[in-house]
């Protein structure tokens, strides 16, 4: 009697043992993807008619050295942000702020450990044509609308300023790190983000984005396999591919400018195969090897504009590597220096601690046929070749006759919206 019960008892401790077994492998993985994988933690609706998204990336493992392009990265897709108005009213994007935290948010971390973040519209959501037919007249906005990166973590538009969206248009948010100080990694940190928002109909001038890079022509090396990552998302480099070619009148150069063709100075070691841009053809890269001491690089951006008509930039800032110290808009019929970002190293370790930025409420003039260079100074005081890149990031008036950009009566379409879920 006593066996048969020892073996009836045996059997439903295996049956417990096997249930909890199969829940454990079944739905715990499950339970620390929800825990760890990316969130928005509140959703902010102020009564001066602003507003905030809260967001908290997956759970980043830095556990050895990422240099630029090469860490734990992610993306928070199909994010609307508010519920709390009409889907086809329009509201403002109005800023972006990043930070480090430890995996529960009750900690901060070193700002050391972030690569880069854009924020852009969603894959499989609206097109940035879609988007900009949606308004009268039509805006002018491409795929990304803020980008962070190392030394600017955040950004906020000057007052009276913002990126017209409608309220449910989805937005993909992606979040990339790094460590390039081997030795004190920090383990597991995730990217704490607050997005900012306006839905005042009133007395805000709308403004879209352009991006600047100074390029270099280079020659094929072992190099080019520093970053060789597959990116299929426009948010994951931080060059954006763009129709057409954007070259400048003249090559692009490096050193003092000389008397000779500036293409004499060929050429640049590349860094990467995402810095071959189809707009600046095969021959040319964003993403360069800068050999120690002082070394001063240029390019006509003059045709990376592509400005509908003369507007003026409202804010301005940009992306330099470690050892940068500046990078400056020069108007070349004027010689005159429109915007001068400069860049700030930490003391102790490799990394960008600080980078500058330009806000304007009259704003700086910015005319389609003007002829403008991109000038960046780096001063490499290691002993060993390390990687560049150079990029201004400018926000500049809509229509800048019209106080602000009135939706079409027919809202946009979005692709596959019904298929992919928004996340909440």
């Amino acid at each position: 009697m006593k066996i048969g019960k020892l073996h009836h008892l045996g059997i439903a401790l295996l049956l417990v043992c096997g249930s909890m077994y199969f829940c454990y492998t079944q739905y715990y993985p499950l339970y620390l993807a929800k825990k760890k994988g990316p969130k928005i933690v509140e959703r902010k609706s102020l009564s001066n008619g602003k507003g905030e998204v809260i967001l908290l990336s997956k759970t980043y493992k830095i556990d050895q050295k990422y240099m630029s392009m090469q860490g734990p990265n992610s993306f928070h897709p199909k994010i609307i942000m508010t519920d709390d108005v009409d889907s086809s009213k329009t509201i403002y994007l109005t800023g972006v702020r990043s930070h480090l935290v430890n995996v529960d948010d009750s900690k901060s971390l070193s700002a050391e450990f972030f690569c880069h973040s854009n924020l852009t519209f969603a894959h499989g959501g609206i097109t940035p044509e879609k988007h900009n037919e949606s308004f009268n007249p039509p805006t002018h906005m491409d795929w990304r609308i803020f980008t962070l990166i190392p030394g600017k973590l955040e950004v906020n538009l000057p007052e009276g300023f913002g990126i017209p969206i409608k309220a449910n248009t989805p937005l993909d948010y992606f979040t990339m790190t790094l460590n390039q100080n081997p030795g004190n990694e920090p383990g597991e940190l995730r990217v704490k983000t607050s997005l900012m928002w306006s839905d005042k109909t009133t007395d805000i001038q709308p403004v879209f984005r352009r991006h600047l890079y100074v390029y270099q022509q280079h020659e094929e090396t072992e190099k080019d396999n520093t970053v060789a990552a597959t990116f299929t998302h426009s948010g994951q480099l931080c060059g954006q591919s763009a129709d057409g070619n954007q070259t400048g009148l003249v090559p692009s150069s490096f050193g003092p400018r000389l008397s000779q063709h500036p293409g004499a100075t060929c050429c640049v070691d590349n860094a990467s195969h995402g810095g071959i841009l189809s707009q600046f053809g095969s021959q040319n890269t964003i993403h360069w090897m800068v050999p120690p001491g002082e070394h001063t690089y240029r390019s006509d951006v003059s045709n990376q504009f592509k400005l509908p008509y003369a507007t003026k930039a409202h804010y301005v800032t940009g992306h330099l590597h470690p050892y940068a110290k500046s990078l400056q808009l020069i108007d070349l019929e004027t010689k005159e220096v429109l915007f001068s970002i400069e860049s700030e190293d930490f003391k102790d370790k490799i990394g960008v601690a600080k980078m500058t930025e330009v806000t304007s409420q009259e704003g700086v003039l910015i005319k389609p046929e003007g002829r403008y260079e991109l000038v960046t100074k780096y001063h490499n005081t290691s002993d060993e070749p390390i990687d560049a890149m150079a990029i201004l990031y400018l926000y500049l008036a809509e229509n800048p006759q019209s106080a602000t950009a009135q939706a079409n009566e027919t809202a946009p379409t979005f692709l596959g919206a019904a298929a992919i879920p928004p996340v909440k």
